[in-house]
């Protein structure tokens, strides 16, 4: 009889099971914890971004129907629609200025040259919102006017 050899005297070797994916390690629940922290805070800050300045949407949106019935519209009638949309931004934008939607005269235009910056409103334009509104030749506000409140709405920040 031959001796046998060692080699012949091994056995197969047995794999462990595969490891699986739960239960998860505790890092995997901290990463999820932070980022569902994470979504949820830029969520309600987006959500809070789009409530903050949906007045301004809603202010283009109407801007944009008084530029299309410009040419329709006197010059009473539009620099009369704008003059309301220019308080209510001014209220929307500063609500803890007392009385900006009663305001004219003097006091609108010292609120409207105090929010606007860069000559972003000229002052015949803040001169006919203010004052010539009530005149019975109020001048016709122009489309480079308008372009002009479009833009300034745009700028106008919250307080």
């Amino acid at each position: 009889m031959t001796p046998a050899s060692p080699l012949d005297q091994l056995r197969d070797i047995h794999l462990p099971a595969d490891i699986g994916w739960w239960p998860l390690a505790p890092s995997w629940w901290i990463l999820m914890i932070a980022l569902a922290t994470l979504i949820t805070t830029l969520t309600i800050l987006y959500l809070k971004h789009r409530r903050k300045n949906a007045w301004r949407k809603s202010a283009l949106k109407e801007l944009k129907l008084i530029c299309a019935e410009h040419s329709n519209m006197s010059s009473e009638q539009t620099a009369i629609k704008v003059s309301i949309l220019i308080k209510r931004c001014l209220a929307s934008a500063n609500p803890s200025t007392p009385n900006t939607l009663s305001a004219t005269g003097i006091q609108l235009a010292n609120q409207l040259t105090s929010f606007t910056k860069d000559n972003q409103l000229s002052e015949s334009l803040i001169n006919l919102v203010s004052y010539d509104i009530y005149k019975t030749d109020c001048p016709k506000i122009e489309i480079k006017d308008l372009q002009r409140i479009q833009g300034w709405i745009k700028g106008l920040n919250n307080a």
